[in-house]
């Protein structure tokens, strides 16, 4: 429809140039207010910046230190080659880390032999020695009780040497940390000890004791103490990373305001306006970090005669109001053109020229990882509705029909009407046939529930056609067409079903609905079985536990979970399976109790699904009741990742389920990004290693490192821990010298049927037994 417009173009451009100055005046006038914000905004964003960064290298320089320590307690090898292979590689990986140190314990009446013995490993001229401060050199140690001398230095160079049998216990420098760390066994930080070192050095200790628990009293750990590891952090380098992130000028001061970064700001140089920072750094208690930003506008008239802005903004509002009323009336016109007149959808001119578009952007910069897919729908015998109760019930029909698309769709697919009841979903971010299979089931069901119009119900099913780019249709019209030719394919062939255009896809489409089918059939008829892993205490292989696994054979075929539990995941149908593998595994653990037997803890997994179901909590203590078990006997893992999908609501769960005397814990742990700060609130009893660092130990250096960080993260957090997919005696003995007391896999045994394990818990509850 041609329309005239109610501005020709020289009012026009005459319009955009007085608004132009409108604007000018508005930022002119708020320039000050605006700066002064902006100066807020970049002192909290600095502040915040340094604080994190700082306060994350400080937590994970503590967490090697606490792996070193549990390295040492835990490791046979302790000998000067190993320690400097640990500790290379922890400071060439964190490069704010000038140096890591053990010094270790030793009695007057040890004194003689000790320095003997350090000199005959090849420190010839050790002796215990303390720092004389006014000649500012090291001096032969006066007779004392007790020593802590150094005697392992990393990197070991001619710099560092002249520690070796520094005394930190007879320290005036290092004498109340070196006490704070053996009597509280906590990581204590020692600021600038002596002249001597840089005083950007700081040094974390950490007390290591006999044995592999930490004494759990003060005297305790004053008489068994027998060593302190240390760790250098270099500020300077530390807070490099920091001031790069900011404009150039910055400098690093200390508390007297000297100088001591690359260079200060040129004095008396003046900008308009200039950002200033000063802020003290947590945890680095003398430094200080200043920031100036200059930011350049140049000679702003602030002061614009108030009279002749206050015209010139009424002669703008009118001019605007004249506009918009032309704009509106524009838009009205192309909305109207390309929506639908009865339920508001985009309409096939619409999709036509979003079509193009993405058509487009795809010819200019590749297809990529993403494309984009058709699904033509077409609601099944709509035409029956219309003839039964009339057009304008048809169309109400239509419109909550309407409604529920739009609800059930990603708010980036477009939901189009082409009219009667045919309706197109243009998915433009698909990475498989997943998604599109999913969006289908959702729409399926959504249309599956009843629609109910002035106490009338209807009852729908819809035909699905699917095409994707390039494989159904390179341009806008042939993947309308080939959709729509899937779609009569999908009537064809019954209606309530979908096709893809591809031949392939819809096999895959084909195989993805048959196995579905089948899952439905299986959990109805009650074909799953539950078998049974053992786990075991790594030094004496006596069971302390069992995990109950699902499997199911469909007929003579096994059916592997890795292929059925993410469908059952994906539908919903994890609900129902979870809690039949459940009541089985249960009545089976009260079974061998009143049998006598002590299988020790049964683990079941729980699935995200679970998390959100508002009846497991109590269906499980019905089930518990039900075959005389107790809640401690039970044990429920939930995997990293289903955690961190909502953590919140997690805490919650969990916190009921632990209340009722149950145990938790966190399988797979190490595959996820959990936060330490949920960890911690979490209220589980154990962690379990996941197979994939398991599977190359003791080979791969990094899966060493990884497995001995997270026992000592859990031994740090006074949690269990147990490895899976133990299958090699190597893998176990390398286990259990890194302190992971609990393992579980096929050294000692794949999951079996319930006969089988109780036929060895009757034998005997040792390894020899289930081998054979």
């Amino acid at each position: 429809m041609a329309r005239h417009s109610l501005f020709s173009r020289k009012t026009k451009s005459a319009i955009i140039i007085v608004n132009l100055c409108i604007v000018l005046g508005a930022v002119l006038l708020q320039f000050q207010y605006q700066f002064y914000e902006q100066k807020k905004q970049f002192n909290f964003t600095v502040n915040n910046v340094i604080r994190k960064d700082i306060s994350d290298k400080f937590s994970t320089t503590k967490g090697i230190l606490t792996s070193l320590v549990s390295y040492y307690q835990a490791s046979h090898d302790r000998s000067p080659s190993s320690f400097a292979n640990f500790s290379g590689d922890l400071l060439k990986n964190y490069p704010f880390l000038t140096a890591i140190g053990f010094a270790r314990l030793v009695s007057h009446d040890e004194r003689v032999n000790f320095e003997e013995s350090m000199r005959d490993y090849g420190l010839y001229d050790f002796t215990i020695k303390r720092f004389e401060p006014e000649s500012e050199s090291f001096v032969r140690e006066e007779d004392q009780s007790r020593y802590a001398p150094i005697v392992r230095i990393e990197p070991s160079s001619y710099r560092l040497s002249m520690y070796y049998g520094y005394d930190l216990l007879n320290s005036p420098y290092f004498r109340d940390g070196v006490l704070e760390a053996i009597e509280s066994s906590n990581i204590v930080t020692v600021y600038n000890f002596f002249k001597a070192v840089d005083l950007q050095t700081y040094y974390l200790l950490k007390a290591t004791y006999a044995g592999i628990t930490v004494p759990a009293t003060r005297e305790e750990r004053l008489e068994k103490v027998n060593g302190l590891y240390i760790v250098n952090i270099d500020l300077k380098t530390l807070l490099l990373p920091i001031k790069e992130q900011f404009t150039v000028g910055s400098i690093i001061v200390d508390e007297e305001q000297r100088l001591v970064g690359d260079r200060q700001i040129e004095p008396g140089k003046k900008h308009l306006t200039q950002l200033e920072y000063l802020q003290p750094v947590d945890e680095v208690k003398k430094v200080y970090l200043q920031v100036r930003r200059p930011i350049y506008f140049h000679d702003f008239d602030l002061f614009m005669p108030g009279v002749v802005l206050a015209s010139v903004i009424v002669l703008q509002v009118l001019v605007v109001l004249l506009w918009r009323k032309d704009l509106l009336v524009r838009r009205e016109l192309n909305y109207q053109a390309k929506h639908d007149d009865l339920t508001g959808l985009p309409n096939r001119m619409f999709l036509r020229d979003k079509l193009k578009d993405l058509l487009d952007q795809f010819e200019v910069h590749g297809i990529g990882d993403e494309s984009i897919a058709i699904v033509f729908i077409d609601l099944d015998h709509f035409k029956e509705v219309n003839d039964s109760y009339g057009h304008q019930f048809g169309d109400e029909v239509l419109l909550e029909v309407s409604r529920r698309f739009q609800e059930t769709l990603r708010k980036t697919d477009t939901i189009c009407r082409l009219g009667g009841d045919e309706f197109i979903v243009l998915l433009n971010t698909v990475g498989d046939s997943k998604v599109i299979i999913t969006t289908i089931e959702r729409i399926r069901e959504c249309i599956a529930e009843p629609v109910v119009i002035e106490s009338r119900k209807v009852y729908l099913s819809a035909s699905f056609g699917v095409a994707t780019f390039p494989e159904g249709g390179v341009t806008a019209g042939d993947l309308l067409k080939n959709a729509d030719a899937a779609m009569y394919k999908a009537k064809k062939d019954g209606r309530n079903r979908y096709c893809f255009y591809s031949k392939e896809m819809t096999e895959r489409a084909i195989e993805r609905l048959t196995l579905e089918s089948k899952l439905r059939q299986a959990i109805e008829d009650d074909v799953f079985k539950v078998y049974f892993q053992p786990q075991l205490e790594g030094r004496t292989n006596a069971i302390i536990g069992l995990e109950a696994l699902v499997r199911w054979f469909d007929g003579d075929t096994f059916v592997s979970p890795e292929k059925f539990i993410p469908l059952a995941e994906d539908t919903g149908l994890i609900v129902q399976l979870d809690l039949l593998i459940m009541e089985k595994a249960i009545r089976q653990l009260g079974l061998w109790h009143k049998a006598g037997l002590m299988p020790g803890t049964l683990s079941l997994n729980l699935s995200t699904r679970q998390l959100q179901h508002p009846e497991f909590i109590s269906h499980l203590e019905e089930t518990l009741v039900k075959y005389d078990c107790r809640p401690e006997w039970i044990e429920l893992e939930i995997t990293e990742g289903h955690i961190m999908s909502d953590p919140e609501a997690a805490i919650v769960f969990l916190r009921r389920l632990a209340e009722q005397g149950i145990r938790l814990a966190v399988d797979d742990f190490g595959t996820g990004y959990s936060s330490l700060s949920y960890l911690k609130k979490l209220p589980i009893n154990r962690l379990k290693i996941d197979r994939s660092f398991v599977r190359d130990l003791p080979d791969n250096e990094d899966d060493v490192t990884i497995t001995t960080t997270i026992i000592a993260l859990a031994t740090s957090l006074n949690l269990e821990v147990i490895a899976e997919g133990v299958e090699t005696e190597e893998q176990r003995q390398l286990l259990v010298e890194l302190g992971c007391p609990h393992l579980q896999g096929f050294l000692y045994s794949p999951a079996r049927p319930a006969e089988e394990i109780e036929e060895f818990l009757r034998v005997n509850p040792f390894l020899s037994d289930l081998r054979n």
